[in-house]
């Protein structure tokens, strides 16, 4: 129980490098999750991917600073910053944006995934799929719904229809409270798990 509230614990605290898996957030916000290191296919520039009511909310904007841990976490939002918002969509494409990191070091391995996203791959039904994020930490699901449209409430930036795919425990790996995903771990990356595990 003591290493689990540690590794929980360490999920919200001040990180360098930053990783994905752990808290991060607009100054507005309250916390989410790093999801995943992603590279511009220009510049090749790297930058950390979560979600647009993560890393810019209703009163973001392109060019805001980017704090880590999200304020949620540690509220001393100025000592925090760790780069700036990016790009940001939201709409039937989906709910993402991504931020620079210019104060600190920067790694692809997930939280205790130690892997990094290699590719994007479309899901299909029945894919076994893993995530790590601030909340739950590593949780496993299955996807049991594809090409699915959502209406989902902003707040200030109203309800917006979203494109998206939903998951579902895994029955063979479910977590002792039976939730796989909560507030803050918005912004994981569910990754694909290989056939062999």
């Amino acid at each position: 129980l003591t290493a689990k509230l540690e590794a929980a614990t360490a999920r919200k605290a001040i990180a360098n490098p930053i990783v994905p898996g752990i808290s991060v957030g607009h100054p507005s916000i309250s916390a989410g999750t790093v999801g995943c290191v992603v590279y511009d296919a220009q510049s090749g520039a790297p930058y950390i991917l979560s979600n647009w009511h993560i890393l810019n909310g209703a009163t973001g904007a392109i060019g805001d600073n980017i704090v880590q841990p999200g304020k949620h976490d540690d509220n001393r939002v100025e000592r925090n910053v760790v780069g700036r918002l990016v790009r940001s969509h939201l709409g039937i494409a989906g709910d993402c944006a991504v931020a620079s990191v210019e104060q600190r070091r920067l790694d692809a391995k997930i939280v205790d995934l130690n892997v990094s996203v290699s590719r994007i791959g479309e899901p299909e039904l029945g894919d076994k799929v893993v995530k790590s994020g601030r909340t739950t930490d590593v949780t496993y699901g299955i996807v049991n719904r594809i090409h699915v449209t959502t209406k989902m409430n902003y707040g200030m930036a109203g309800t917006k229809e979203i494109g998206c795919f939903e998951i579902g425990p895994d029955p063979d790996k479910l977590p002792e409270d039976g939730e796989i995903s909560m507030g803050g771990d918005s912004g994981s990356a569910w990754l694909a798990v290989s056939r062999n595990e």
